[in-house]
């Protein structure tokens, strides 16, 4: 009896950090949303968009996350969510990086898609996970998972309002998340 007894424990043990790190994607997630949304205002301004322009480089963005949910489905049959969870961060990171610091309107449009692809990837690939979550829980844990998303979206929107007046403006919370994108997606 013994025996099954410490599998269950590690088990739960194993569960626990399963749960610890896709609740570490959601907010990350979040984090990384809110910045890029918040940084709007000011990659407007930088690059002289009107609001019909942007207003298309978001709808591309909605566009390419659509195809990183696909992507991030065929990653996910082949090899696993887990990496379709990194190879979408990777998209994210890349893309938030370029933006911060584009030098031309076509190599931020070009940024904001590849943000866009990661964006649909990782969202897709995350939800995975939180479904595989449940089933073997038993119980439901979205809410708990959406509580960090929204926690860390909030935060992520009080480090652009802390930091867009800075000199480096907006690039500053920018790297922030693409800082904290990358280690998620090694953990």
């Amino acid at each position: 009896m013994e025996p099954k007894h410490n599998i269950q424990r590690v088990d739960h043990r194993i569960l626990s950090k399963t749960h610890k790190v896709i609740a570490l994607g959601f907010a990350t997630q979040g984090l990384g949303y809110a910045t890029v949304m918040t940084a709007l205002p000011s990659i407007k301004s930088r690059f002289r968009l009107s609001d019909d322009q942007l207003s298309l480089i978001i709808l591309g963005v909605c566009i390419t996350a659509a195809l990183g949910s696909i992507l991030a489905d065929r990653i996910a049959v082949k090899l696993g969510s887990r990496l379709a969870i990194v190879t979408g961060f990777i998209f994210e990171a890349i893309g938030i990086a370029i933006a911060a610091f584009s030098p031309n309107v076509m190599l931020m449009i070009a940024s904001f898609l590849v943000y866009g692809l990661g964006l649909g990837c990782l969202d897709a690939a995350l939800n995975m996970q939180a479904v595989m979550m449940e089933q073997r829980l038993g119980k439901s844990v979205f809410g708990g998972f959406f509580a960090c998303y929204t926690a860390a979206a909030f935060l992520g929107a009080l480090i652009m309002s802390a930091t867009v007046s800075t000199p480096l403006g907006a690039t500053t919370a920018l790297c922030i998340a693409v800082v904290i994108a990358c280690i998620t997606s090694i953990v």
